[in-house]
């Protein structure tokens, strides 16, 4: 008896998700990293042109909040680098069984790159 409930038991298996061999995760990923190449670029071009002291936030009315050195934009990039080699170490050591998550993670990277880059934009303008 107990044989036969043993052998009606299935076992599933799910295959590991791995990341490095995901079409779409690598185009996430390349997505991010022109955004943050693009975020870098920018900077680079007008950085000259800027003066010394920069409004970087501003209130609902569009009055600055806040004004930082010039040198604070180059936070930008590195911080959507880091984001990037977070969210690679993430896919990386726990994200096993989900492409979706991982593919969410790095879309979610691209986007906050953009986002980045058009908040430049209006800093710089």
């Amino acid at each position: 008896m107990a044989e036969q409930a043993g052998a009606n038991i299935e076992v599933e298996f799910v295959p590991r998700y791995r990341f490095w061999t995901d079409k779409v995760f690598y185009f996430f990923l390349i997505l991010a990293l022109l955004a943050d190449v693009a975020l870098f670029g920018v900077i680079q071009s007008v950085y000259p042109q800027l003066p010394e002291r920069l409004p970087i936030l501003f209130n609902a009315q569009g009055q600055a909040d806040l004004v930082a050195n010039k040198v604070y934009l180059y936070r930008l990039p590195l911080g959507v680098a880091l984001l990037i080699l977070a969210n690679g170490a993430v896919c990386a050591f726990f994200i096993k069984r989900s492409a979706f998550a991982a593919r969410m993670l790095m879309l979610t990277t691209c986007w906050l790159g953009l986002l980045l880059l058009a908040g430049l934009w209006f800093i710089i303008r």
